[in-house]
């Protein structure tokens, strides 16, 4: 931690989950795979809003504390002359940005 290795393990809390992987079934010859054919598969996909980051409403705002990080940075100071800058998440919106 002293280097930062644990500020890597409140980042990754941050990451948006993915979504579990689609199978789809595909009948296709040999000829069209030796022939290189082109075949479109119909999928639907849904988006998160761009606007909202899939928070929900048009009137989202971001943190002004944060930024719409969700962290914030803080300095402490140890003694003196020795200070200690921490990472933590931003108490007005829980990390929430």
């Amino acid at each position: 931690m002293f280097f930062g290795g644990g500020m890597r393990r409140q980042s990754s809390q941050k990451q948006t989950q993915k979504v579990q992987a689609t199978k789809k079934g595909l009948e296709v010859t040999l000829e069209n795979i030796y022939n290189g054919e082109l075949l479109k598969i119909p999928h639907k996909r849904t988006r998160c809003c761009e606007k909202c980051a899939g928070k929900g409403g048009q009137n989202v705002e971001k943190c002004k504390t944060c930024k719409g990080q969700g962290r914030v940075m803080q300095m402490y100071q140890m003694g003196p002359g020795m200070y200690q800058q921490v990472q933590k998440s931003c108490d007005k919106c829980q990390g929430q940005g």
